[in-house]
């Protein structure tokens, strides 16, 4: 189970974590930190380990977090299910282990913790009271030490966690370390988290707080509201709105991704799915601090067959290695490109735009889409081979099987295309930048090509019968009153103003992608069914 670690002082520390006595001393006012907001939001999908402590000292938050990290370990939960949060505290705070004998017959203002006791020097009350902080503090305590303690256990919790490989992210409860310390030289910063501003170089949660909040939600407030200590002491820790704030704008940028049920969502298609920035790439964007992975197996010049293969390839090594999926997203491209493997047979000759290279081993791309043939090979093949009929049959038998497979396995899935498929090609002008595509001939590819049956062991199985075979509930299609199979193209031309929605190489406008993830994508992930059609 996906476990949190939090250690830290009264800025970690939640009502619930204190002891019976503290918890009477609030006599009754509820004050939370981000730990109970994390718990709060990721329910029972977690386990919140916090062991923060009012006053903690940074050799006490170091001393807890190895402890308490290791009897997770020992639970046999995995290192990859564990997130750390290590919240370092004021630097002139110190502990010592002293017997309970010594305690009872010496003031001390904070009570220790199993045989600690802590001195809460930046308080300025209680430990300054007993004899025994007074003289630390005049004859052993200097700034230099206490920095450099701070460094060391800074370094052994980063090192410890390097060992267990654990996940983690370490803050401050406020700016512990003057801005002209060279933390970088000491310490590995990169596991840090500051609020840096011209002010503070290494702001902590207290500076964020005051840069983020109005002053009448940055803090408690009165501490006499409450009833501790005094009526006119004020309680100076974030409130209750502040640490929600935090959790929701800066902690979950971290912790976000590795809690709740880790899943994938699958995206493939051509260009329009994986080339410069693509509707796919906003979909990472917008699941980038969260459980979901957004994963691209989409290529630039992909042929059907190939986008088709590859993601039945793809599910399958995420199935095998045990990976969750939420969603496939296929994004189906024109008929005409042809993938062939090469054995060797024959050499290529330039220009290489017209028989390209793929990313798949030894497959190869024909470029016909323009009508240029500077290959022998793909010349006789185009002039002499290739049919509609032919292709079109092929694309609906590798639908009906990728679907079967989906299914087979439970995974839902969506499909669409980058541009009208289904109906006849004849009268189309799809990449106007002048005026939106208008099917004036809206005979199905299916009808016109009804002809065409696989005459195998005396059946007539062929175009048709794929055709109603295959769940249309499954697809994504763009459609008015001008257009019944459209697609992304077709959508961006309707949704956006005009020479707005193409690039100079008529792909869709990076604006358009965007709003395609937003207007579309995201309602088809999250079940909600926009201007799709079903045939």
């Amino acid at each position: 189970m996906n476990s949190i670690i939090i250690a830290g002082c009264s800025n970690s520390a939640d009502t619930t974590s204190l002891d019976k006595a503290q918890r009477d001393n609030a006599r009754g006012k509820t004050y939370h930190s981000y730990p109970h907001y994390i718990k709060e939001q990721f329910g029972d999908d977690i386990n919140v380990y916090n062991i923060s402590r009012d006053a903690a000292d940074n050799g006490t938050i170091a001393r807890n977090v190895v402890q308490i990290t290791n009897e997770v370990l020992d639970k046999g939960i995995h290192s990859d299910d564990i997130y750390a949060i290590v919240q370092w505290s004021g630097i002139d705070r110190h502990s010592i282990f002293i017997d309970d004998e010594y305690i009872s017959n010496n003031r001390f203002f904070l009570q220790q913790y199993n045989g600690w006791s802590l001195s809460s020097l930046d308080i300025g009350v209680g430990g300054r009271q007993n004899a025994l902080w007074n003289k630390y503090y005049s004859e052993e305590h200097t700034d230099d030490s206490a920095l450099t303690n701070t460094f060391d256990n800074v370094q052994r919790v980063q090192d410890f966690f390097t060992e267990k490989n654990i996940k983690y992210k370490m803050i401050c409860g406020w700016k512990i370390f003057e801005n002209d310390v060279e933390l970088e030289k000491y310490v590995d910063t990169s596991k840090f988290w500051f609020h840096s501003t011209e002010e503070h170089k290494y702001g902590g949660l207290v500076e964020w707080v005051k840069d983020n909040l109005a002053p009448t939600y940055r803090t408690r407030g009165s501490v006499a509201e409450a009833g501790i200590r005094g009526r006119d002491k004020k309680d100076k820790h974030p409130s209750n709105e502040a640490q929600e704030k935090f959790l929701n704008d800066v902690l979950i940028n971290f912790i976000g991704k590795y809690f709740g049920k880790k899943e994938h969502i699958v995206t493939t298609g051509c260009s329009f799915t994986n080339f410069k920035t693509t509707w796919s790439d906003y979909l990472e964007e917008e699941f980038k601090y969260t459980p979901t992975t957004v994963l691209n197996v989409g290529h630039k010049g992909s042929s059907n067959d190939i986008i088709l293969r590859g993601i039945v390839s793809s599910v399958d090594k995420l199935l095998r290695e045990n990976k969750n999926i939420r969603k496939v997203i296929i994004q189906l491209t024109t008929m005409e490109r042809r993938f062939m493997i090469n054995n060797g047979n024959f050499e290529m000759s330039p220009p290489a735009q017209h028989f390209l290279k793929s990313s798949w081993n030894s497959w190869f791309m024909p470029v016909n889409e323009y009508g240029n043939f500077d290959n022998h090979f793909w010349e006789t093949y185009w002039k002499d081979i290739h049919s509609n009929e032919l292709h079109f049959f092929e694309l609906l038998e590798k639908i009906f099987m990728v679907q079967s497979y989906l299914k087979s396995k439970d995974i839902d899935y969506t499909m669409f295309c980058g541009w009208d498929l289904f109906t006849d090609s004849s009268d189309k002008n799809i990449f106007s930048t002048e005026n939106p595509y208008e099917n004036k001939n809206n005979q199905l590819l299916k009808d016109k090509f009804n002809y065409c049956k696989a005459d195998t062991h005396n059946s007539k199985f062929g175009i048709t019968e794929y055709w109603d075979m295959i769940d249309w509930d499954k697809w994504w299609f763009f459609e008015n009153d001008k257009i019944q199979y459209g697609g992304l193209t077709e959508w961006s031309q309707y949704n956006l103003e005009k020479n707005k929605w193409y690039q100079d190489d008529l792909h869709p406008s990076f604006e358009a992608h965007e709003k395609f993830k937003d207007d579309v994508i995201l309602k088809l992930i999250y079940g909600e069914n926009n201007d799709k059609k079903t045939k």
